[in-house]
C-alpha cells in the first residue's frame, strides 16, 4: 500500500522525538540542563547508529529537515560552541567508522561519487585560500556547512534495499508533517496571544534560529496587489504573521512529491484522503511563509514534474486538465485554511501595539530587504571579478549599502560589511572560483542521469519525478537564497542518492571496482553484520 511507503511505526517514532526534542529544548534553553541534554542525545544517536547505520543516519537527516540552522541545543563543552547538528553529526560518522572496522566497506561508483569528490576538493581549496587571506575563524565560519558531504561515505557504505529506503521516506513524512504542524501553530499562537505571552516563544524561536517572524499589517496606503489582498481579506489595520522557517524548503519537497503522485498514480482515480489533505496543506502554507524565492522554486519544480508525469504516465495529458482543476480546488481549501487559522477569534485575538517585537517587525519591510539584496549583487560581481577562476576562499568580506532600518539605526549610511550573501550561485563563484561551479554543474548533471535512468527502469517513478523535481527547484531557490553551502540544500542532495540509479548498464568497466563489489554483494551473503540485511 502506498502509504505505508510515507506512514508506518518509523514515521510516528521520529515525529514523537521531534516533538519531545523542541519541548524539552524550550525549557532548557541557555539552562545547567542544556549541555546534558546535548551529550545525552549525542549518545543516543551514536548507540542507534551501531546497532543500525541507516536508522542513525535517518535521524541526522531528520535533525537537518527540521533544525533550521542546526542550533535548536547548543551548549560550550571545553571553550566551543557545540550544537546539536554537530553532535549528530559526530555520532553518526563514529557510528560510520565503526562499522568500517566490523567489515563494512563503501561501494564507490564514478558516475555518483566523483563530482562530490571535485566538490570537496573545491571546498578545501577555498578554505585554505581563505584561511591565509581573511584567518582561520571567519574562514572556519564560512565553510563548515560543507561538512555535511562527509554524509556520503556511510550512504554509499549502507546496501539500499526497499526497506532502507522507505526509513528514509518516511523520515521524510515524519519531518514534513512537522514543519506543516509547527509552521500552523506559531502562526495561530502569534496572532491570538498577546504581546507578553507570546514574547517567550519569541525568544526561543529567534535564539535557536528556527524561523524568522515578522508581523504583517494590512494598510491600503501600500502599493501593490498583497496590500490590497490582505485589506480586502482581513480589514484595514489588521494583521497576522509571516512565519519563514529555511526548513519549510523541505515542505516545498513534499508538495512537488504529491503533485507528482497526483499526476501519475492518481488519474483515473480518487485521491486519497491523507494525499489530499497533505497537498492543500503544504499549499497553504505559502500564506504564511510568503518566500519569494520558494514561489519560483515550486514553480520550475512544478513545470519538470508536470512534463515528467506527462511523459511517463501511460495516459499522457489526457487528465491533465482534470487533476489542474483538482489543484486548483486543494490550493483555495489550503489557503482558506490559513485564512481562518488567522481569523478565528479563539480566543479573541489580541491588540500587539504593546508587544515587545511590534515596532520592529513593523517597520522592517520586506520590499527593503530585496532592494538591499540587489544592492549586494553590484559588489559582489566586482569581487569576482578580481579572482573570477580560483575564487577568494572562505570568509572574503564584501561591503555594500543596505536598506534594511535595523542597520541604518546604527549606521545612517547603511554600509554594511558580511561574509554571509543572499545570492547563492554568486557566493560559489566569489568564494571557489569557476571550480566551485563546475563541481555542482557535473554534481546535478550525474543526478539527472541518475533520475533519467530511473524513469527507464521499472519502480516508483512516481517518487523519482517528483524528487528531481525538488533538486531544480533547489537549484532555482539558491539563485536568491544560499541552500548548496548549507546542510539544507547539501543533505537533500544526499538524500536523494538512494532513489537514483547510477550504475551505467551499457558500459559495466567504466564503473571500475565498485560495480563488481556490488554485484558480488548481489551473488553471495554480504559480509555487513547482519543488522544490515533485510529481516
Amino acid at each position: 500500500m502506498l502509504k505505508k511507503q510515507f506512514f508506518g511505526s518509523w514515521t510516528w517514532w521520529v515525529l514523537g522525538g521531534i516533538t519531545l526534542v523542541h519541548v524539552l529544548a524550550f525549557f532548557v534553553r541557555d539552562g545547567a540542563l542544556e549541555l546534558p541534554l546535548l551529550v545525552l542525545l549525542g549518545l543516543a544517536a551514536l548507540i542507534i547508529g551501531i546497532k543500525s547505520l541507516p536508522h542513525g543516519l535517518a535521524i541526522a537527516f531528520a535533525e537537518i529537515f527540521v533544525g533550521g540552522h542546526g542550533h535548536l541545543l547548543a551548549a560550550e563543552l571545553f571553550g566551543f560552541s557545540v550544537s546539536l547538528r554537530m553532535a549528530l553529526f559526530g555520532a553518526v560518522m563514529l557510528a560510520w567508522l565503526y562499522h568500517v572496522a566490523r567489515g563494512a566497506r563503501p561501494t564507490f561508483l564514478k558516475g555518483r561519487d566523483a563530482p562530490w569528490l571535485l566538490l570537496f576538493l573545491a571546498v578545501i581549496i577555498a578554505f585554505i585560500l581563505g584561511y591565509l587571506r581573511n584567518g582561520f575563524g571567519p574562514a572556519f565560519d564560512d565553510m563548515n556547512g560543507y561538512a555535511t558531504i562527509l554524509y556520503l561515505l556511510p550512504i554509499i557504505t549502507i546496501p539500499w534495499d526497499q526497506t532502507k529506503k522507505r526509513l528514509l521516506l518516511q523520515t521524510l513524512a515524519a519531518s514534513v508533517t512537522w514543519i506543516l504542524f509547527f509552521t500552523a501553530l506559531l502562526g495561530y499562537l502569534f496572532t491570538h496571544l498577546s504581546g507578553d505571552q507570546t514574547n517567550v516563544l519569541y525568544q526561543f524561536v529567534r535564539d535557536a534560529r528556527l524561523a524568522e517572524i515578522t508581523l504583517q499589517v494590512a494598510d491600503s496606503s501600500v502599493a501593490g496587489w498583497m496590500s490590497t489582498l490582505s485589506v480586502w481579506l482581513l480589514g484595514e489595520g489588521d494583521y497576522w504573521f509571516r512565519i519563514f522557517m529555511p526548513s519549510q524548503f523541505f515542505a516545498l519537497v513534499g508538495l512537488l512529491i504529491c503533485l507528482s503522485l497526483l499526476l501519475i498514480m492518481w488519474r483515473d482515480q480518487k485521491m486519497p484522503v491523507w494525499l489530499s489533505v497533505g497537498t492543500a496543506g503544504l499549499i497553504g502554507l505559502f500564506a504564511l511563509h510568503l518566500s519569494r524565492s520558494f514561489l519560483l522554486g515550486v514553480l520550475a519544480g512544478g513545470v519538470i514534474v508536470f512534463f515528467a508525469s506527462a511523459a511517463t504516465g501511460k495516459s499522457r495529458f489526457r487528465n491533465i486538465s482534470k487533476r489542474t482543476v483538482g489543484l486548483v480546488v486543494l490550493a483555495a481549501v489550503g489557503f482558506a485554511a490559513v485564512w481562518a487559522l488567522i481569523v478565528i477569534p479563539l480566543p479573541t485575538r489580541p491588540d500587539l501595539s504593546d508587544a515587545a517585537f511590534f515596532s520592529t517587525s513593523s517597520d522592517t519591510g520586506r520590499e527593503e530587504a530585496v532592494s538591499s539584496r540587489w544592492n549586494l549583487l553590484g559588489p559582489m560581481n566586482e569581487t569576482i571579478m578580481q579572482r573570477p577562476v580560483f575564487g577568494s576562499g572562505f570568509g572574503t568580506e564584501v561591503t555594500y549599502t543596505s536598506d534594511d532600518p535595523r542597520i541604518r539605526s546604527g549606521e545612517e549610511t547603511g554600509e554594511y560589511t558580511t561574509y554571509r550573501f543572499e545570492w547563492g550561485w554568486h557566493d560559489v563563484w566569489l568564494k571557489m572560483g569557476l571550480l566551485g561551479l563546475i563541481a555542482f554543474v557535473w554534481l546535478f548533471w550525474s543526478l539527472w542521469r541518475g533520475a533519467r535512468r530511473s524513469l527507464s527502469a521499472r519502480g516508483h517513478k512516481w517518487l523519482v519525478v517528483g524528487l528531481f523535481g525538488g533538486i531544480c527547484a533547489l537549484a532555482i531557490v539558491h539563485v536568491f537564497s544560499p541552500y548548496l553551502n548549507h546542510p539544507i540544500g547539501l543533505g537533500y542532495l544526499l538524500f536523494v542518492l538512494p532513489f537514483l540509479d547510477f550504475l551505467d548498464k551499457k558500459t559495466p568497466e567504466k564503473v571500475g571496482k565498485g560495480l563488481k563489489t556490488l554485484q558480488l554483494n548481489l551473488k553471495q551473503p554480504s559480509p555487513v553484520p547482519s543488522r544490515y540485511q533485510q529481516r
